[in-house]
Formats: C-alpha cells, structure tokens, sequence
C-alpha cells in the first residue's frame, strides 16, 4: 500500500484541530504514517493517534503500594515545545551514564542530538520496520518504559565505539545504522535483549526517579 504525504499530512492537520494543545513536530508524520501504513484507513489512523498520545492507563507502584494514572506518552512529549522529549533525553543519558558509559555534560549534549529523533518518532526511521512495530505493542501495553529499554539497549550494543568517540561525528557513527545492525534487525533477539538483559531493565519508578532529579537540578 502506497501511504501517500497528504493523506498523512491531514491526518495530522485533523489531530491538531482536535487538540489545541499539540504543537506540531516532524515526528508526528512518521508516526501517523505508520499508524496508516497498518490500519490503513484515515479515521482508523486519526483515532489511534488520538488514543497515543492522550489515553491513560493505571499502572501499580509496587514499592509505594499506589496505582497511578499514567499516559502511553507523557503529555509533554507532543506540546509546543516538547519539553518532555528534550527532559526524557537526558533521562536516558542518565540511565546510560549510570549503567554502561561515564560522560561529561557536554557529551550529553551531544547524545541528545542524535536520542531527540529516537523520542520524537519513537524509534520509527531509526530501526527497521519489524523491530519498530514489537516495540510499539509493547509501548501500547506498558507506555514509555521501553522506550528506554530500547535506548539503554542500543547504547549498550554500541559502547564500545561510544567509549572511543572525541567528536559529535564519532556519536553519529556509533548511534547510527542500526538499520543494518545484525542484533536489532532480528526483532525476536532484540526485544529478548530488552527484557532480558539487567542493563536494559527499568522500572516506572527509576524513570520518575531520574525525571525528579533533572527537574529538580
């Protein structure tokens, strides 16, 4: 099926009448795209869209012994200027520091030119097709976490030459092409390294945790 731009492009448009609130981004084109390339009807797609980025769900803090209310995405992710993308960039290269690589604030920074695409299009243009739709079903079941499963476990399977980088070009090189990455186009094996691996576990807790944090500093 042929997923044509002004079919995507107005489906966004109707998004963005629907939610005053929504400030466009480039993301939201690959998303819906998506969304239309499975469902294949525009009001299918609209709706789905709808449901990503403002359903809530009941989520169990087991430490607190709470239920909470939670959203598949935070509602800061797809306002007008996505402060929830930018923050939960440096979430990640928190969990990323604290686990597999130590860096400087200025490589966070650089870091964050290349995860900022990874939360915008929630990973759809930076991994193949296969691998982006398993971690979609689990985005659906269990909102953003894996998110950050997926972005601890591609740092983890590039660390090495991450270590070795002095340059924002040497950042791009090891955080990119994981199109052709062995590990991450067999989707079976990468979602096992996500739910498998004790690096790539993390908990809702740990995330607000770290959110706090970079709230609060």
């Amino acid at each position: 099926m042929v997923i044509l731009p002004a079919r995507v492009n107005q489906i966004v448009t109707y998004l963005l009448e629907y939610n005053k609130d929504i400030g466009y981004c480039q993301g939201m084109n690959y998303i819906a795209g998506l969304i239309l390339l499975v469902v294949r009807e525009e009001e299918k797609a609209f709706w789905l869209l709808v449901c990503l980025i403002e359903v809530k769900y009941l989520y169990f803090l087991p430490r607190k012994d709470l239920i909470e209310i939670q959203e598949i995405l935070p509602e800061d992710y797809f306002c007008r200027k996505m402060t929830g993308i930018t923050r939960d960039c440096y979430v990640l290269g928190d969990l990323v520091k604290d686990r597999i690589l130590g860096s400087s604030e200025d490589q966070d920074d650089q870091w964050n030119l290349v995860t900022v695409k990874w939360f915008i299009c929630l990973y759809i243009d930076v991994l193949p097709i296969q691998t982006t739709l398993r971690i979609w079903d689990c985005l659906l079941f269990e909102g953003d976490t894996v998110l950050f499963r997926v972005g601890i476990t591609l740092f983890n399977l590039r660390s090495s030459q991450l270590a070795r980088a002095s340059s924002i070009v040497d950042v791009m090189d090891g955080l990119g092409n994981f199109t052709i990455e062995k590990q991450v186009v067999n989707c079976h094996h990468f979602m096992n390294l996500l739910f498998e691996d004790k690096l790539a576990k993390v908990s809702r807790e740990i995330i607000e945790e770290v959110r706090l944090l970079r709230k609060n500093n």
